[in-house]
């Protein structure tokens, strides 16, 4: 990984090798309207005006605020969005609507429960 921020709000932000951005929320976070700001925030920065596609992982957050959905859905360098989920609550709430500037996510991507491996004859 390439570059890296740190905030006692999310777990982890970092650029990888390939240019992509992965952002993850902690298990349990309720995530507000300013904490999902100051991690857009970070994002900006970190990606000093390059435009890159961004992983948002929140399969084990409890909740995200309408104001952070909002947040989500503002211009940044993000040129695309994917948030990765675990659960249907996961996918409700990566379907909510996010501002006047457009839905969010770009896609939502589904993380099976830790030791569910896939059914017999599905490989990736």
């Amino acid at each position: 990984m390439r570059q890296r921020a740190a905030s006692s709000e999310y777990k982890s932000l970092t650029i990888n090798d390939e240019g992509l951005l992965i952002l993850v929320w902690p298990g349990g976070v309720k995530i507000t309207g300013p904490s999902a700001r100051r991690a857009f925030e970070e994002v900006n920065r970190i990606c000093a005006g390059a435009r890159r596609p961004m992983l948002v992982d929140m399969a084990t957050t409890k909740s995200a605020a309408r104001e952070a959905r909002a947040v989500f859905g503002e211009p940044s360098v993000a040129s695309r969005i994917a948030l990765l989920g675990r659960s249907p609550v996961d996918r409700v709430i990566a379907n909510s609507p996010g501002s006047e500037h457009g839905a969010l996510p770009d896609e939502v991507l589904h993380r099976p429960k830790p030791g569910a491996g896939l059914p017999a004859g599905r490989h990736r």
